[in-house]
């Protein structure tokens, strides 16, 4: 297949753009590697695109076990389906945190620009007790006009993407970032 006939990215945005009325396609599941090198899968909330428009962004606390997971193993697997389109897309990358400690100025206005667009139950979850520790039901006052250093966002480079169409034919393409490049072959579903 010629590699400008499809690009993945694309078919994602198109496919976000069919599903949009249903609010679970702004959900996908993501897999890290734990230091006992097991997999730990979750459901993050999808958050935009990064300024390069194929990097999917979540958000996330400091203190989660998915930070540590991230820092010692930033090779990440996310996957999403979507039901009324009948697809899914697979999606191997690297993950990178934008954290309070980030230098980088394109990092940190992304950093600000996902917390201005949180809702305010989005923000004060972050003023809350760790994740994990024991519940507290009298949770703080939260003055989430102010971004937490607990704040965090990270940003997921895809490197390889498989798309299964479940449609009628069904297909299947997978692409490859190889040599500063997309290369893309369709394989039997």
């Amino acid at each position: 297949m010629n590699n400008n006939e499809y690009l993945w990215v694309e078919a994602l945005n198109k496919a976000l753009k069919s599903n949009k009325k249903e609010a679970f396609s702004r959900y996908f599941q993501l897999a890290t590697v734990n230091a006992e090198r097991l997999p730990k899968v979750r459901t993050v909330v999808f958050r935009g695109m990064n300024n390069d428009g194929c990097s999917p962004l979540i958000i996330s606390d400091t203190r989660s076990a998915k930070t540590e997971q991230i820092t010692q193993c930033s090779s990440v697997e996310l996957c999403w389906y979507f039901p009324f389109s009948r697809e899914q897309f697979r999606i191997m990358g690297h993950a990178t945190i934008y954290s309070a400690d980030t230098t980088v100025d394109a990092q940190s206005a992304c950093r600000a620009r996902v917390w201005q667009q949180l809702s305010h139950q989005a923000k004060a979850q972050f003023f809350w007790p760790a994740p994990g520790s024991d519940r507290v039901d009298a949770l703080p006052e939260e003055q989430v006009d102010v971004m937490p250093n607990t704040f965090q966002v990270i940003s997921i480079r895809p490197s390889d993407v498989d798309h299964l169409i479940l449609s009628n034919p069904q297909r299947r393409l997978v692409s490859r970032f190889v040599e500063e490049q997309w290369h893309v072959n369709a394989v039997n579903p």
